[in-house]
């Protein structure tokens, strides 16, 4: 064993003091899955590799991520929880993936710094190594299209989303241009409908109208004669009552003036103060100037009646017709706000006539659907053709980003020196055990086999006593029969 510790490739490294790893770098180097006893013995050159190759694990691992749950919400709408747990598995396989191959990597560039170095543990030749990179490289660009093929799809249809909303709408309005032109007809008739109604109801209100104006003139011109009479014989009445409040007016001062002996209406004054003849003529002339006076307040009253009547029935025609007149008023204003209603949202009311029609096909929606429009639409346009690809190889580049700064960045050599001595020493710690235990078996089937030996000598030296002492026994009990015969 001291020979073998002298000979081991470990103790022709420099040996240094470990330094401690931090908690950044103690999950760098457990993304990227590195030995944190080595990395703790490498440069600070070789630690950085490590934290730009664990950056960029988890830059894979966020855009696959992000990329899926892009993908998922496209296809299937948000507020899904279970998305975040697709997205993080896809994302999780990635780093697994990824982490492998940065493993694999290092171990290729330490067996092949150990194939420098003529370690026993690296002499096959590095030809299986390529097949193994090429079969690793394959199924790594293998994952990338399927997943890339699964997610690109989602995120060019929203990319150029627009675009493919518009071909549809266009295609769906060339589909159903007869059936907006009969809805259009139909809202045109519909207003002409519209129109005629009004102007229908206006020539009923003007010939309710004209009716009426008839017949009043009519009775006008002969409630205007009769109400001419009647207001000269008002004016007549009233002249006369004025005539006879002053005779009254007269008539109560000769009664008081004979009465009591004072003045007349007359200025005169009265000789004798009694009821007399005087006086009683006096109360016989006021009776019948207040008998008169009420006769002609009552054919007053009467006359006033008449000419109200008269008004009355004067407006008695034109009122018979109002309630018809507001009747027709308030069709027509139905029919003219439904007529500006249809002219003002004509648009809306065409689209309403054409979503009833049995002909109308509806707008197709779907992620199938607008599949196809994006594929007619690149088949027509390589400038939309060539941005898809575009899409499609970024989209790889991306979920290649860890295997390229794996490749573009040289591996850290110390540590992969020392894996390499380490699976050296390992390889030569179980060969010489192996040889031990060789030794050990040898020596053990040796001693066996004499033991064997001895044991097979032991038993054939048994055999030829045990035939011996037959043999004698036998003669002896011959010559004891022969002595016993011959006496």
């Amino acid at each position: 064993m001291p020979q073998f510790a002298q000979q081991s490739p470990l103790a022709a490294l420099p040996q240094s003091e470990p330094i401690p790893l931090g908690i950044l770098m103690r999950l760098a180097v457990w993304l990227v899955g590195a030995d944190r006893d080595h990395i703790a013995l490498s440069p600070h050159a070789e630690r950085g590799v490590v934290v730009w190759s664990a950056l960029s694990l988890l830059a894979a691992f966020s855009f696959c991520a992000a990329s899926w749950y892009v993908a998922l919400t496209i296809a299937r709408g948000a507020n899904h929880p279970e998305h975040y747990v697709i997205a993080a598995l896809f994302g999780f396989i990635i780093l697994c993936l990824d982490r492998a191959m940065i493993r694999s990597h290092w171990l290729d560039y330490g067996a092949q710094m150990g194939r420098q170095r003529r370690f026993s543990g690296f002499d096959a030749a590095a030809s299986g190594n390529r097949a193994s990179n090429l079969i690793r490289w394959g199924f790594r660009l293998v994952v990338t299209l399927a997943l890339t093929f699964s997610s690109a799809a989602f995120l060019e249809l929203e990319l150029f989303r627009n675009d493919t909303d518009a071909a549809l709408l266009a295609d769906n309005a060339r589909q159903n241009q007869p059936v907006f032109a009969a809805a259009q007809k139909r809202a045109a008739a519909e207003a002409d409908h519209l129109i005629s109604e009004i102007k229908l109801l206006d020539q009923r209100a003007a010939d309710v109208i004209a009716t009426a104006t008839k017949a009043d003139t009519a009775k006008q011109a002969a409630a205007l004669t009769q109400v001419s009479l009647l207001q000269t014989e008002r004016k007549d009445l009233l002249r006369r009552t004025t005539e006879i409040a002053k005779a009254i007016a007269c008539a109560r001062q000769d009664q008081i003036a004979e009465k009591y002996a004072v003045s007349r209406c007359d200025g005169r004054e009265a000789k004798v103060g009694k009821e007399g003849p005087k006086y009683k003529a006096a109360s016989d002339q006021l009776a019948f100037l207040v008998a008169e006076q009420a006769t002609v307040v009552a054919r007053n009253t009467e006359i006033d009646a008449q000419l109200a009547a008269y008004q009355t029935q004067a407006r008695s025609t034109l009122e018979n017709v109002r309630p018809e007149l507001a009747d027709l008023a308030t069709k027509r204003a139905s029919l003219d706000a439904s007529r500006s209603k249809l002219m003002a949202d004509r648009d809306n009311q065409v689209q309403a006539f054409a979503l009833a029609d049995p002909a109308y096909v509806p707008l197709p929606e779907g992620l199938i659907v607008r599949g196809d429009a994006l594929d007619n639409m690149a088949a027509g346009s390589p400038w939309l053709a060539v941005r898809i690809w575009s899409v499609w190889v970024a989209l790889m580049v991306l979920d290649l980003s860890a295997m390229l700064v794996t490749v573009m960045v040289t591996p850290p050599l110390v540590y992969c020196v020392r894996q390499a001595a380490g699976i050296e020493v390992a390889v030569r710690r179980i060969i010489a055990s192996s040889e031990a235990d060789l030794a050990n078996a040898m020596i053990a089937a040796s001693q066996s086999r004499q033991s064997r030996l001895a044991a097979e000598e032991d038993d054939a030296r048994h055999d030829h006593l045990l035939r011996t002492r037959a043999l004698y026994q036998d003669r002896i009990d011959h010559h004891l029969a022969n002595e016993f015969a011959g006496s």
